[in-house]
């Protein structure tokens, strides 16, 4: 089926109502500076922290409900979705979630420090990523389009999103179907 056929089955399907909704959880974003809120963001996929130079490792401390969980040396700390597990979240390592699945990613982008792997967390979880050590400009960047500047001690505090985004799911679709198809997951 070409592509123009696929587009016109789908529209087909949905004036017809053979498409499911799924719903996907989003991410509410602040970053704190000084205990004060300067910026806020809804994120379909992820939030990523980095540098604005290329391979700058930039060190980072991780809270998971308050608890610490570790300090990062990375070239950046991705915040994901399970939406957004299939996107940077995965080239940089992370596991697959499947779009049903109530929980967040962490994951570091080339950590300095082989101890350090991706986290799957509950989705009532607050994350709480602090910029403890940055040697060029740090930046947030919110589902690769929106962003800010970030400061060292600022910290990027992420939730659930009171916010959901409603899909078309495809009648005779899995989510499986589409890695396999997208991803061309499972082939060799």
């Amino acid at each position: 089926m070409s592509l123009q056929q696929e587009i016109e089955q789908a529209l087909d399907d949905v004036d017809a109502g053979r498409c499911e909704l799924s719903e996907r959880p989003m991410l509410h974003c602040q970053v704190q500076r000084d205990g004060e809120c300067v910026d806020n963001f809804e994120a379909l996929n992820e939030v990523v922290m980095n540098q604005s130079a290329v391979a700058r490792i930039t060190d980072f401390e991780l809270r998971v409900n308050g608890a610490f969980v570790a300090n990062y040396k990375a070239d950046g700390l991705i915040i994901a979705t399970p939406t957004g597990s299939t996107a940077y979240s995965l080239a940089a390592g992370g596991p697959i979630l499947s779009p049903d699945v109530p929980g967040f990613v962490i994951t570091p982008v080339a950590s300095h420090a082989l101890t350090n792997r991706p986290l799957v967390v509950q989705d009532t979880a607050i994350i709480e990523a602090r910029i403890l050590l940055t040697r060029e400009q740090a930046f947030l960047t919110v589902d690769g389009q929106d962003g800010t500047a970030l400061k060292q001690d600022d910290v990027v505090r992420c939730r659930k999103s009171e916010y959901r985004v409603k899909l078309f799911k495809m009648a005779g679709r899995s989510f499986f179907d589409v890695l396999r198809t997208k991803l061309k997951w499972g082939e060799r």
